[in-house]
């Protein structure tokens, strides 16, 4: 078995062999976008190959994160895939010491990611410190209901009904806490980076992805079909801030980022002008509980109007060099790689 940093005549074959066992249709331009656009010469996969053909992929994606005020090279880890006839083997371990010695050469600082799979990241020395949960709205109970449904594995009867009820329960206490607000009042207009940028700087908190041109740029221009994101800006009374949203198909939009002077009134509102304007009929959202950052921003999403949802994956860390508090990371879902 060869294992060894995937070059570029490989990426077709990564992308075949990633759709293959994920039931994807990600293209060969999302694959480029994601790990090789942003930060040249950082991001990168390693492969591990067996009578010509690849049998497992770890691949390692660029994130800029502030650290002591100045911008980190930090890594997420994505695709990480072994062929199923082939585990068992301790191919992630081999992979993955190619992937440490690799990331430092470049320069990482850490290595983190978002997985189900914890075990096998536990037994090649990955923290697991904290866990990411789902925020919802379900502004459309039919329509939610028919794509959470469709999104979720192994239903059963009771499992759906639980689908259902959480979708209904999801737009009751949205109607509730717009009810509490009550009428929309804030001014409501799509913006540009630059804007996202005066707001956005609230967001450059210790440990927090990095805002700034390249990122924004990267993150909110580039990115290929069929996946969009939109920002938006809002005002009222005197407080000023930027949501932006992801989106998908069948009407789904996440909610990546809140910057800016935002109050829970403020967000609902914002929140029923974006999916009116975008035709959102169902809004999730990442939710953390792990440190104050955290919390603040839980508590802000609640009251707005989301539902949180304790069913999710959990964080993997990995120090390269300093020793980091990974309890200090702070996340929202600008740190996925979706829409």
């Amino acid at each position: 078995m060869e294992i060894r940093v995937a070059e570029e005549n490989d990426f077709d074959e990564i992308v075949s062999f990633y759709n293959k066992w994920n039931q994807d249709n990600r293209t060969l331009s999302r694959l480029v976008w994601q790990f090789y656009s942003y930060w040249p010469n950082k991001g990168f996969h390693v492969i591990a190959k067996e009578d010509n053909q690849i049998i497992g992929i770890q691949g390692l994606m660029p994130f800029p994160m502030t650290m002591n005020g100045i911008v980190q090279l930090t890594g997420k880890s994505e695709d990480t895939l072994v062929s199923p006839k082939h585990r068992g083997r301790q191919i992630l371990k081999q992979l993955y010491t190619l992937v440490f010695q690799e990331a430092k050469a470049r320069g990482y600082l850490f290595i983190w990611g978002f997985t189900y799979a914890v075990k096998p990241f536990r037994k090649i020395g990955f923290e697991t410190p904290f866990d990411q949960y789902q925020g919802l709205i379900a502004l459309k109970i039919k329509y939610s209901f028919i794509y959470l449904k469709k999104i979720s594995k192994n239903n059963t009867k009771l499992r759906e009904l639980k689908i259902l009820g959480l979708c209904v329960l999801s737009r009751m206490k949205f109607l509730v806490s717009s009810f509490k607000f009550g009428s929309r009042s804030v001014e409501f207009s799509e913006c540009n980076i630059e804007e996202y940028l005066i707001h956005g700087q609230q967001s450059n908190q210790e440990l927090s992805i990095a805002f700034n041109q390249e990122y924004l740029n990267w993150k909110l221009n580039q990115i290929p079909e069929p996946a969009k994101v939109r920002c938006f800006k809002m005002a009222s009374r005197g407080k000023t801030g930027v949501l932006s949203f992801g989106m998908i198909n069948n009407n789904v939009g996440y909610l990546l980022n809140i910057s800016g002077d935002f109050d829970p009134r403020m967000v609902n509102h914002a929140i029923q002008e974006a999916c009116r304007y975008l035709n959102i009929s169902t809004l999730r959202t990442w939710v953390f509980e792990h440190n104050q950052f955290s919390m603040d921003n839980k508590r802000l999403l609640e009251k707005s109007g989301f539902l949180t949802i304790k069913r999710g994956m959990t964080c993997v860390f990995f120090n390269l060099g300093e020793n980091i508090e990974s309890k200090q990371l702070k996340f929202d879902m600008f740190a996925s790689e979706i829409p």
